[in-house]
């Protein structure tokens, strides 16, 4: 039914279309939709996955909402669709996958930990926060020794 409701042609001739689709998105993710998601993925749109989520002071974007909610096959999805969106940095400095290391309790997490240190492409040492914490700090004060175990055999040097 939400969905039908995103389809349909706004009177205002389309202005308003993106930015009812971006809220779809976002809600999409927020339930851990994957089918919805995928329905509403548009190439048109890929830019708006780096871009924060509209609403929103501290500049996340929706992989990094996935990665907090552990929405893994979400951000999977995401990833895929917009590889760059993986860089993308909170007005703290966190990086989607610094969210995960910090939340990383429980099977979810470790598996959004694992797919974005095999999809990134900047070494998981230079994802810092702005505080100085890098991943495998936020692994190892989260209690997750799976995550931290899967850091350091990708990057010994953390």
């Amino acid at each position: 039914m939400f969905l039908e409701f995103v389809r349909l042609q706004p009177r205002d001739g389309g202005r308003q279309a993106p930015q009812l689709r971006m809220r779809a998105l976002e809600q999409s993710v927020r339930d851990g939709r994957i089918q919805a998601l995928a329905s509403l993925l548009e190439p048109r749109l890929v830019a708006a996955a780096s871009a924060p989520l509209p609403g929103t002071t501290d500049k996340s974007t929706l992989l990094h909402l996935a990665c907090e909610l552990g929405h893994t096959a979400c951000a999977q999805l995401l990833v895929e669709w917009a590889p760059q969106s993986q860089h993308a940095r909170t007005r703290t400095g966190c990086t989607p996958l610094l969210l995960c290391c910090a939340h990383g309790h429980g099977r979810a997490h470790c598996e959004g930990v694992r797919l974005l240190a095999r999809a990134g492409t900047a070494p998981l040492d230079a994802r810092r926060k702005a505080d100085g914490a890098g991943a495998a700090h936020l692994c190892a004060a989260a209690g997750c020794a799976q995550c931290l175990q899967l850091l350091l055999t990708k990057a010994p040097q953390l």
